[in-house]
């Protein structure tokens, strides 16, 4: 009895060890807290003390948490407590908005696509837009979070947005009334009758068009569907849309790029301290004998991004188009629990499976290898792209507005049965290179197709 308290007192005499030895550490991280946030700690004693009227401390900290996110990069930021429920809700893919997705390029937040028939795309705002004000607030200064948060709000209420556009010298005015925006991602070439899609692009032979407009939680679902229904068709080929994809959801762009990839790493985060998280193809479910086109452009963004670009490397696609937007960053939620807020944070970026980093930072040049750069590159020209979206619009507005002369019929098909766009010229040569593919297949082991047309 007596051997064993005195081993238990000789534990706790190495425990207080330890820790007075800890001390100084301790004392001297504090220190350097106190020290670094001094002239905060004080400028909040002024403020209170001689600011001409009252101020609420909590306004300070959000005012003061504001600032802290903005010296990061432009899209992080801080969700204060009355813009926490609304933010949730737009991840699921339903909430009250004006339709927007927005990015940073040339140091301006600026929109990489507004959503197809939501109140920015009826009232006429453009991808590549510039930002100006919302509600009256200049834009400059502000994060990406802080425009997006801005935007977001109880449906029916109005919000007003100024942009720049390119060869505009005067900003463009818009009044948007805010609805409930609710993502249908997964869409075909063609509409029917009765408004469903159809995902042939060319019946004889059949070849599969799908169009990806986001990734939200239900991407994946209504994928596979209309996967199912392109192969029930017995198509051989399919061509993925991207153009226009700002992003979404990273799970969502991981499950879509496994349904092509047989095995092997198919995508990883890179942190600050270069802590590696790999995801790697599963053989279940996959389809490898299905040939891919994917289309991109200046406006494919984040896991538009990790699509085309993973199946590139896997040599799975061919990429057409124009090279992406760049916006390869990961960001997580992370909650303050004392202030019932969060933090959106950039905490790492993604790495494609041949070891290129996606993102473009503030300071990269056009020679260098950020986005993902198309195997054959087909620039489309504003006109074009401008009938093309308007074309998109419309196809969703089919049964509610007269279609305009812009948008035209393919292979005869009866206006008042089908409402189609017109084949651009990147969908055009995404359709001749998909020919190819077929021609090709009989010659060819089915795992070195697009490598070898490539």
């Amino acid at each position: 009895m007596k051997q064993k308290h005195g081993f238990l007192w000789l534990l706790i005499f190495a425990i207080l060890g330890m820790m007075f030895l800890q001390i100084p550490h301790y004392m001297a991280m504090r220190d350097s807290v106190l020290t670094t946030y001094a002239p905060l700690v004080e400028a909040d004693a002024l403020v209170k003390k001689k600011f001409v009227e009252p101020i609420d401390s909590n306004d300070l900290v959000d005012g003061a948490l504001h600032g802290l996110m903005l010296t990061l990069d432009r899209y992080s930021g801080y969700i204060p407590p009355n813009e926490l429920a609304a933010y949730s809700a737009r991840k699921t893919g339903l909430y009250g908005g004006v339709g927007l997705e927005l990015g940073e390029r040339h140091g301006s937040i600026t929109v990489i696509a507004p959503l197809t028939n939501g109140p920015a795309d009826r009232a006429g705002i453009l991808p590549g837009d510039c930002i100006a004000s919302i509600k009256g607030e200049d834009a400059t200064d502000m994060s990406v979070m802080q425009a997006m948060n801005l935007l977001l709000g109880e449906p029916g209420t109005k919000v007003t947005i100024e942009v720049h556009r390119e060869r505009r010298e005067e900003a463009l005015r818009f009044e948007l009334t805010r609805e409930l925006v609710s993502k249908e991602t997964v869409r075909g070439f063609t509409r029917q009758k009765n408004g469903d899609w159809n995902y042939l692009i060319e019946r004889n032979p059949p070849i599969g068009y799908i169009r990806i407009s986001s990734f939200s939680p239900h991407t994946m679902a209504d994928f596979d569907r209309s996967l199912s229904e392109i192969l029930h068709r017995n198509a051989k080929i399919l061509i993925l849309d991207f153009r226009f994809n700002p992003g979404g959801l990273m799970h969502q762009a991981l499950e879509m790029i496994d349904r092509f990839v047989t095995t092997g790493p198919i995508l990883a985060t890179v942190t600050r301290t270069q802590a590696i998280t790999q995801y790697s193809a599963s053989q279940a479910d996959t389809l490898d004998d299905l040939d891919l086109v994917v289309l991109i452009n200046g406006y494919s963004a984040s896991s538009a991004e990790i699509v085309s670009g993973s199946l590139q490397a896997h040599n799975r696609a061919i990429i057409i188009g124009e090279r992406s937007f760049g916006k390869g960053s990961v960001q997580h939620l992370l909650p303050l629990t004392k202030h019932k807020a969060a933090l959106k944070l950039t905490v790492a970026h993604y790495q494609l499976p041949n070891g290129r980093i996606i993102h473009r930072d503030a300071h990269a040049k056009s020679n260098e290898p950020w986005g993902i750069i198309p195997d054959i590159e087909v620039p489309l020209g504003p006109e074009e792209e401008r009938i093309l979206r308007l074309a998109w619009s419309q196809i969703d507005r089919r049964f509610s507005k007269k279609i305009p002369p812009e948008i035209q019929t393919h292979h005869n098909q009866s206006p008042e049965n089908r409402a189609t766009v017109p084949l651009d010229t990147q969908l055009k040569r995404a359709l001749f290179e998909a020919k190819l593919l077929l021609t090709a297949r009989e010659d060819r082991p089915s795992h070195s197709r697009v490598a070898k047309r490539r």
